[in-house]
């Protein structure tokens, strides 16, 4: 069962219960005019530069940190889940756990980037594994919702159950926590010892029933509902299943069967918008958070039996992108800098829902584009400046949960689950900070290997170099290093060589042949060798002889 079905009766459900009641209409407002678009921001290509992209991220990155260390948690050792807005007044309790865990890896980027003290982000965490420690487990799973007394609260239909995904969720932010804080101090020590607690009594083999592993275990029934099968959210669900600890641990054989459904999950010749597409929802990839939430902590760079999720994630970006551009309604007023479908909340009467191009109202979520940011920088970048440079879009603690171009409409505040990913993909587009911690724990290296993964293989050739509507792969310079990079793949030892033409064939620049073994290799590329707004060609020889080319075009 895909996303899509199981999202209206858990996601979209839970944001029903918690969205404040929609604000009346507008006297005399027609219920189905549609205002003129505003005008459409337009970036300057300076904009583009390091000197001027970095701070931009340095700030949307610092906001979405802020709604979780002090606007949206007020004081709980748990993330409200609830909508946030600065001045809310709300008073719905529940705290959520998934996106608790977001909190645990925000509490990390703060402390390393030095928003907060290295001590006061431990405090934090420690805190969170306490209260985590007292909460209401369902066979070690804990519940969608918790109280403040750690109690599991009603989510539509569950009264008492345990979630799979949202515990693992959760512990994606603990594995990376018991790496980071490594350090002989009582909250560090603390937190790594409750963090293997909590490995060891996760039963995952216990939301096992035939050959799926199970999203839910409701207690008051003792039903298993809702089986995990390619492709939505919960990779890191099975990953995590495979390499947890004994005797919880489930069959590798569970994998194939149950996730990539002993290949059915594929869809061999699919194609959108000119780009195979063998893994995604049945329209078009569905909504962008299935590329998002796994890989806050998996490092997309794998490849199993299924694809290369980088490329995968690159494809479902472009592809929802190209919907935006080509085939939405023109009402929509969609644009360079106002893409990205994906679950959010509704501006005004709309309701919460995972927005994808099968189901598209005019409502766009920040957090579509910017936690793409690793799959698509150049792109992603013009809806970053967007937001970043409206007053309208941007709050305190980040972007708008969601708004409305045609109409400038916005969501009434931010929720975890959205905030999270655009803080934490930045960051892992700027430093790869979560990947390398949570990619380094034993339990994530063991459960990817037991998954059949790998480091990618592809024929020769520039298998991230995937072009855009123009024919062009869009190369935005680093914002930190400032350099282009290229990443091309041998298929078998050779003398290697990348040449750069002009579009009339003169020649830009030539790297030295250099013997390289077989495997992916990135080239970086400094301005002065590749000028910015260049578009060109870049081939790969082998031995001598040409191999492969892919157009480029830079930022």
């Amino acid at each position: 069962m895909d996303a899509l079905r199981r999202l209206p009766a858990v996601a979209a459900l839970a944001a029903a219960l918690l969205l404040p009641a929609a604000a009346p209409a507008a006297a005399n407002a027609s219920p189905n005019a549609v205002a003129a678009p505003p005008k459409p921001f337009v970036p300057a290509p300076e904009a583009f530069a390091p000197e001027r992209l970095r701070p931009v991220l340095d700030r949307v990155q610092r906001a979405c940190f802020d709604h979780f260390w002090r606007l949206g948690n007020d004081n709980a050792a748990l993330m409200r889940a609830g909508m946030v807005t600065d001045t809310s007044k709300m008073t719905f309790d529940a705290l959520a756990v998934g996106g608790s865990g977001f909190g645990v890896m925000a509490a990390i980027v703060g402390a390393e980037r030095g928003w907060v003290s290295r001590e006061a982000a431990a405090k934090r965490v420690r805190e969170t594994v306490a209260f985590l420690e007292k909460a209401e487990r369902f066979h070690g799973a804990w519940a969608h919702w918790v109280d403040r007394a750690g109690k599991a609260r009603r989510f539509g239909n569950q009264i008492k159950a345990g979630d799979l995904v949202e515990t693992s969720f959760m512990l994606m932010g603990l594995l990376c926590a018991q790496e980071y804080f490594d350090r002989d101090t009582p909250d560090e020590r603390a937190i790594r010892r409750a963090v293997d607690r909590f490995r060891h009594t996760i039963e995952w083999d216990f939301y096992v029933k035939g050959d799926d592993l199970h999203w839910l275990w409701e207690s008051t029934t003792g039903r298993h509902s809702l089986p995990l099968r390619a492709y939505n959210e919960a990779l890191v669900t099975y990953i995590l299943a495979l390499g947890a600890p004994p005797p919880h641990a489930i069959d590798p054989a569970l994998y194939r069967k149950g996730w990539l459904q002993d290949g059915r999950a594929l869809r061999p010749g699919r194609r959108a918008y000119g780009h195979p597409f063998p893994l995604g929802g049945p329209d078009r990839g569905g909504p962008l958070f299935l590329s998002h939430y796994t890989f806050l902590g998996i490092d997309p760079r794998v490849q199993d039996d299924a694809v290369d999720y980088l490329q995968n994630g690159i494809r479902h970006t472009l592809v929802n992108r190209a919907y935006c551009l080509l085939d939405a309604p023109k009402a929509h007023a969609y644009g360079p800098c106002d893409w990205g479908l994906t679950a959010c909340a509704g501006p005004g009467r709309r309701p919460y829902a995972a927005r994808c191009p099968a189901r598209d109202d005019g409502v766009l979520a920040p957090t579509a584009a910017l936690a793409s940011f690793v799959y698509t920088p150049w792109q992603s970048a013009h809806v970053l400046l967007r937001v970043a440079n409206d007053p309208a879009l941007m709050t305190p603690g980040g972007p708008v949960d969601a708004y409305v171009p045609a109409t400038g409409e916005t969501a009434p505040g931010r929720i975890a689950i959205d905030q999270g990913p655009i803080l934490l993909m930045l960051e892992n587009y700027r430093s790869g900070l979560l990947w390398r911690l949570f990619m380094r724990h034993p339990d994530v290296r063991r459960g990817l290997a037991r998954a059949g993964f790998h480091p990618p293989r592809h024929p020769t050739g520039f298998p991230y170099a995937i072009p855009d509507l123009d024919g062009a792969c869009h190369l935005l310079r680093h914002p930190d290093r400032g350099d282009y990079s290229l990443t091309y793949s041998l298929d078998r030892p050779a003398r290697a060589q990348i040449r750069l033409t002009r579009p009339d064939g003169a020649p830009l620049h030539a790297t030295a042949p250099a013997r390289r073994a077989a495997g992916l290799h990135t080239l970086a590329l400094s301005p002065a060798t590749l000028p910015p707004n260049t578009r060109c060609h870049a081939t790969l020889l082998l031995d001598g002889a040409p191999a492969a080319t892919v157009t480029l075009h830079t930022h």
